[in-house]
């Protein structure tokens, strides 16, 4: 009976930690609180392939990154040395498809490719959601190990930090130190015996 107690409370927690996990996760995709990235496009490569009775038209974006995580956000990429980001990519990037008439009213279609503020957009958000994928199981699992020790006063350094982030590097650090100051560090002070003045 009492395991059945612990595996119903463990299950709990478990699905628990997946509403800070969605939360932060979220929240790392909101520039600038999750990343700043800048993107150019400096080649794009179109290639038209007939396979059977079919034809496929797409095209080879090249692009320039220039990417900074959140290191609360994206902890692993920090750990691993990856928390900024500097370098080309590449990615695959498909027309949408416009209807167009003849002369002799007959409908046929016609690629169209998307603007360069849309592709660079599309190719950041490439780089980012690949990072942050990365990430979320660590989120996750330490999110977990919070709701098992019960500690969920850690989320208001997340979100504290997190925030802070907006002015950078050093944003995070203020914020953390003012999350600790006055969810930690005062509930104590305030708890502690107050020392009456000593006169000499």
């Amino acid at each position: 009976m009492q395991k059945k107690k612990l595996f119903v409370s463990v299950l709990k927690k478990f699905v628990i930690a997946v509403v800070p996990t969605l939360f932060f996760g979220l929240m790392a995709l909101i520039p600038p609180v999750g990343y700043t990235v800048q993107t150019h496009l400096y080649s794009m490569e179109k290639h038209y392939e007939l396979a059977g009775t079919s034809d496929y038209i797409f095209a080879v974006a090249n692009f320039n990154c220039n990417a900074s995580f959140n290191p609360l956000l994206y902890p692993v990429s920090w750990l691993s040395g990856k928390g900024r980001v500097q370098g080309n990519f590449s990615m695959i990037y498909l027309p949408f498809w416009t209807i167009s008439l003849t002369k002799e009213g007959e409908k046929y279609y016609v690629p169209r490719w998307g603007k360069l503020k849309v592709i660079e957009s599309e190719a950041a958000m490439k780089v980012v959601l690949e990072t942050l994928l990365g990430n979320l199981p660590f989120l996750f699992v330490l999110f977990f190990a919070t709701e098992l020790t019960g500690r969920r006063k850690i989320y208001a350094l997340f979100f504290g930090g997190g925030v802070g982030f907006v002015f950078g590097v050093l944003g995070v650090v203020a914020g953390l130190l003012v999350v600790f100051s006055t969810v930690f560090l005062l509930p104590k002070l305030r708890k502690s015996p107050r020392v009456g003045n000593r006169f000499l």
